[in-house]
C-alpha cells in the first residue's frame, strides 16, 4: 500500500514506467491487527474498530486497503 503526500501524477507516470525511485517507510501493522484492529462495514460505511472505540473513515479506499491487510495477516501471508 502506498500513499502519496504530494506529486500523485509524478507518482502514478513513474510507477506506470517503472522508473525514478520514491522515499518509503515500512511499517508493519501486524501488531495493530494482532492487538484486535479492524474494519467494519455498516450500511456501506467503513468504520475502524479497536476494542470499544469505533471511528468512521473518512476514505473508504483506505478502509479497504487495510482490510485486505488484516486478511493477510490472519492467513500469515508477508509481502
Amino acid at each position: 500500500m502506498a500513499f502519496f503526500a504530494n506529486g500523485l501524477h509524478s507518482g502514478a507516470v513513474g510507477i506506470l514506467k517503472r522508473e525514478g525511485t520514491l522515499p518509503a517507510t515500512e511499517i508493519d501493522l501486524g501488531p495493530l491487527y494482532a492487538a484486535g484492529f479492524g474494519i467494519e462495514w455498516q450500511g456501506g460505511v467503513p468504520l475502524a474498530v479497536f476494542g470499544d472505540k469505533v471511528v468512521p473513515m473518512g476514505h473508504p479506499s483506505y478502509a479497504l486497503l487495510l482490510s485486505l491487510g488484516e486478511v493477510f495477516h490472519r492467513h500469515g501471508v508477508s509481502l
